[in-house]
């Protein structure tokens, strides 16, 4: 495949490794990727935008062509703008597919019972690492298109994060939020974060016991200032 010699020299030069992202700390470590029709899906758009792309172009540089033929009388300035704008064409055109295309093999999602790790983009590469006890809200998102795929994006939104990840932009890490996009059976994903969220709730980043020891340290402490009052009263009736 043409792609294969492009891609593994891109990758090289970007440095830019073809395996999964390092699991975070935890369990139960899920790698997974986009789904192959969220390919589909992205390269029907790509396949809209470039005819689109090169009816208007092709189309004013048809006419420019024609016009300097007629008013010219010259055919070679006719054939040199033609030909390149044709090179240019594909030229983009191939380029903007190889991006495409590489963009969504180097996605990689990474869930463990404790976190979510998202991984995207080539030149310029997206990591981020959530922390399920932090996940704040969840959220299913899916366009016309995505629908008839049967396609669904998953919007996670951990403390701090502000609804970054819904906010509709065409990456999926910010900051404190992330987005899995292009997957099949988003619900069963969302059930599975739930639950896994629910069995660290209020753990955080540490555990559980940890935080509740200083509330149970405090009980002896209200007995001891509760004798002293007493006491004190106690005396104070006595002196009077």
């Amino acid at each position: 495949m043409l792609l294969d010699p492009l891609r593994r020299a891109l990758l090289a030069f970007l440095r830019v490794s073809q395996e999964p992202p390092e699991a975070p700390g935890g369990e139960h470590v899920e790698v997974f990727r986009a789904s192959p029709r969220y390919l589909s899906y992205l390269l029907l758009a790509w396949a809209l935008q470039s005819a689109f792309m090169i009816l208007v172009m092709g189309g004013a540089v048809t006419g420019a062509c024609i016009a300097i033929v007629v008013e010219e009388g010259v055919l070679w300035p006719a054939l040199l703008l033609g030909g390149a704008t044709a090179l240019f064409l594909f030229l983009f055109t191939f380029v903007s597919y190889a991006t495409i295309r590489l963009d969504y093999e180097m996605r990689w999602y990474v869930l463990t019972d404790r976190s979510l790790r998202i991984r995207e983009g080539i030149a310029h590469m997206r990591e981020v690492t959530l922390t399920l006890a932090n996940v704040q809200d969840l959220k299913v998102s899916q366009g016309p298109l995505q629908r008839l795929l049967d396609l669904t994006d998953v919007v996670v939104d951990t403390a701090g994060g502000g609804g970054a990840a819904a906010a509709g932009t065409r990456g999926s890490v910010h900051g404190h939020a992330g987005v899995v996009r292009g997957i099949e059976r988003g619900s069963e994903l969302v059930a599975k974060i739930k639950a896994r969220v629910q069995q660290r709730k209020g753990t955080g980043l540490g555990d559980g016991d940890e935080q509740e020891a200083p509330a149970a340290a405090a009980d002896p402490l209200v007995e001891v200032l509760r004798e002293v009052r007493d006491e004190a009263r106690a005396l104070r009736m006595a002196l009077g």
